[in-house]
């Protein structure tokens, strides 16, 4: 599933590459949820792209998905390690 790929991705710090099966996953019509941008934010966060993680948590509402205590817990994980 394109989950399991963004999710790979994310345990690498490959956040390009998981923003790339993102686009890929909307462009299918693949609507993504709170594990997709968990991964997503992980990824960012793992690469040190902070600005970028707290980009994705904020557009979660938007997209019609509530982040969750993983999404605040990987921000704040981040942040405490920067």
């Amino acid at each position: 599933t394109y989950n399991s790929v963004i999710n790979a991705c994310a345990r690498c710090g490959e956040a390009g590459r998981a923003e790339h099966w993102l686009e890929r996953m909307l462009a299918r019509g693949v609507a993504p949820g709170v594990l997709t941008y968990n991964s997503l934010i992980n990824a960012c966060a793992k690469s040190g792209d902070i600005s970028k993680a707290e980009r994705w948590l904020t557009a979660m509402p938007a997209h019609g998905v509530q982040p969750d205590d993983v999404s605040y817990s990987t921000i704040i994980h981040a942040c405490g390690t920067r």
